[in-house]
């Protein structure tokens, strides 16, 4: 059921990304930029949080940060994750047992300015009336360098979080 969602929601986000668009966005500098999302765009990042949804149902927890990129905003290049970072999200990962994941949001800015807001669902509710918050809310932000998508950490503390207009 939670892959049929998924589709969906993949479906929906292609077809409003069909063709390409061009968004004006205001940076932390005020300088307007533009971004050409296209369907492609959008599919590129869901199957690369696919991916690392799969790789988290397997509990390769391993094999799912290591998709894992920092961001250096100054730079403009990517990194694999610190092993500071790398043990905060092994800690997190293992201390829960979701039984699916999907994407709750996706959201395109600039190439260097994305999110996906993504949930791990720690079990199936009951009925309609129940109440009880089954999910868990996390979120990545995407990089697009050259025409590639990388997934990077969405951590509050870095220059690709803080500088960012949207907020996690």
């Amino acid at each position: 059921m939670a892959f049929g969602a998924a589709v969906i929601v993949s479906i929906i986000l292609c077809s409003s990304c069909q063709g390409s668009k061009e968004k004006p966005v205001n940076s932390q500098s005020d300088k307007e930029i533009y971004m050409v999302v296209e369907g492609k765009d959008t599919t590129a990042v869901l199957n690369l949080m696919n991916t690392y949804f799969d790789l988290l149902k397997k509990k390769d927890f391993e094999g799912a940060i290591s998709m894992m990129k920092e961001y250096d905003v100054k730079e403009h290049t990517l990194r694999d994750v610190s092993e500071e970072i790398k043990k905060h999200y092994l800690m997190s990962l293992k201390a829960f047992s979701p039984i699916d994941y999907q994407v709750e949001q996706l959201v395109f800015l600039a190439e260097t300015d994305c999110k996906v807001k993504y949930s791990a669902i720690l079990f199936e509710k009951e009925n309609d009336e129940d109440n009880r918050p089954n999910k868990m809310f996390f979120a990545v932000k995407p990089v697009r360098i050259e025409g590639q998508w990388y997934l990077t950490v969405a951590d509050r503390d870095d220059d690709n979080t803080k500088l960012s207009d949207i907020k996690i």
